[in-house]
């Protein structure tokens, strides 16, 4: 199992929506730590639009998922339906990424809708 070194003095901001509902509807051990480290890696990505896809969370080496792809995407959606993520749809090869539900990233998402 690969785990990425922490930088010095990193600090990952979580967001608010985490501690909202959200953190009562995580009845697992598995999905909080979905939660977080998809906050992590997030946090690490670079660029305007910062997105995780169904596929990468599937392949990482610390999550380890089991429960299949149609899993991962419930949970994802249920993160979606809390406020904590928000989907960018996909094409049929690739079901969707997601993104932290902010303004930046929903001005982000519109107008790659209309270009």
């Amino acid at each position: 199992m690969h785990f990425e070194p922490s930088k010095p003095g990193e600090i990952v901001p979580v967001p608010a929506a985490l501690f909202g509902p959200l953190l009562g509807r995580i009845s697992s051990l598995a999905g909080f730590r979905c939660a977080l480290r998809v906050i992590f890696l997030l946090h690490r990505k670079q660029g305007k639009l910062k997105y995780v896809s169904t596929a990468e969370l599937m392949a990482d080496p610390v999550l380890l998922w089991s429960g299949g792809a149609e899993a991962a995407e419930q949970l994802l959606d249920t993160f979606v339906q809390y406020g904590l993520l928000v989907k960018v749809l996909g094409t049929p090869k690739n079901s969707g990424c997601y993104c932290l539900d902010n303004m930046a990233n929903r001005r982000a998402i519109a107008r790659m809708g209309k270009g």
